[in-house]
């Protein structure tokens, strides 16, 4: 079967030019972690909150289902099975850990359905499906995934963003069973933390995703959680204030993020080749949710995030 896949994968690449490498390597772009993380903002704080915590609910539990199989499962990249195929030039950056299932379709498939679910527009629809499936051709065309890791990320975007679409309609107007909802689902995956660790950073390496994943996840949910205790805010019936409130976020997630990797990178934080590295990558990505959805609208309660009968 691998075989037969890897023959597929090298007929893709038979086609391949810097051009059309290029093109797919911005495709593929649309299904990475950074860009995900911008559609939750957008959606968050320009689009409808409520609309934004689905979103993030579909995200938590696709990300962590993904990097869950992905430990679990341990398969190996097609280009490390078969060293004669050739990925695209720069791909593997961005092929981290391990193949099954391909998590930027599984992503892809779980942000642009979940938002094609919450606008219920037919052109938005359309346009999802369209990316959703280019990014998939994508991960086969770089040659970085078999086609059944493009096939099952597919199949568990479907389900997580649909599934957690009705689950979240059901127990979004009260607060204490969404947000015992969301610390269920992160208790579902907590064991992995222990069940995947080793003090052996070459094989730890390979599992950086599920730990970056889970940190990403526990900070987005605490802090819509200290939202909701401290802040509760509506959405803001003038366009200008919700971008204004967008554009903050951004900043604040890019401050965070770029601060927090510059700091981890000074000579006193272990460096390469060491399982506390990843570690710190894990708290600089809990930190960019707790701070973006949590900390960032207390700070600006009362400018921002003013309450509409102030």
């Amino acid at each position: 079967m691998k075989d037969y896949e890897i023959s597929i994968l090298k007929w893709f690449r038979s086609f391949s030019s810097p051009a059309l490498d290029a093109l797919f390597r911005c495709i593929t772009f649309l299904g990475e972690q950074y860009f995900i993380i911008v559609i939750i903002m957008v959606a968050y704080f320009l689009l409808d909150k409520k609309a934004g915590q689905r979103i993030v609910f579909a995200m938590v539990a696709t990300i962590c289902l993904n990097n869950s199989i992905k430990g679990l499962v341990k398969y190996a990249r097609p280009f490390v099975y078969d060293p004669t195929l050739e990925p695209a030039k720069n791909a593997i950056k961005g092929a981290t850990g391990y193949s099954f299932p391909s998590g930027h379709t599984q992503n892809a498939t779980t942000a642009y359905a979940s938002l094609a679910l919450n606008i219920k527009n037919k052109k938005i629809t359309i346009i999802a499906i369209i990316i959703i499936l280019l990014v998939g051709l994508s991960r086969l065309y770089l040659g970085v995934h078999y086609p059944k890791d493009v096939l099952f990320g597919f199949l568990f975007g479907i389900i997580c963003s649909f599934s957690t679409y009705f689950i979240h309609k059901r127990i979004e107007n009260n607060s204490k069973k969404q947000f015992l909802t969301y610390l269920v689902t992160l208790l579902i995956f907590l064991p992995f933390l222990f069940v995947f660790w080793t003090n052996n950073y070459d094989e730890l390496i390979l599992l950086k995703d599920f730990y970056v994943s889970y940190s990403v996840s526990m900070g987005l949910v605490l802090g819509m959680y200290l939202e909701h205790r401290f802040v509760n805010f509506e959405k803001s019936p003038e366009l200008k204030t919700n971008i204004k409130r967008l554009l903050g976020c951004v900043v604040t997630l890019l401050i965070v993020y770029v601060g927090l990797k510059l700091l981890f990178k000074l000579s006193i934080f272990p460096q390469e080749s060491n399982v506390l590295k990843i570690i710190f990558d894990s708290i600089r990505y809990f930190f960019v949710g707790f701070m973006s959805l949590g900390i960032y609208p207390i700070i600006f309660k009362n400018t921002l995030f003013k309450k509409l009968n102030n």
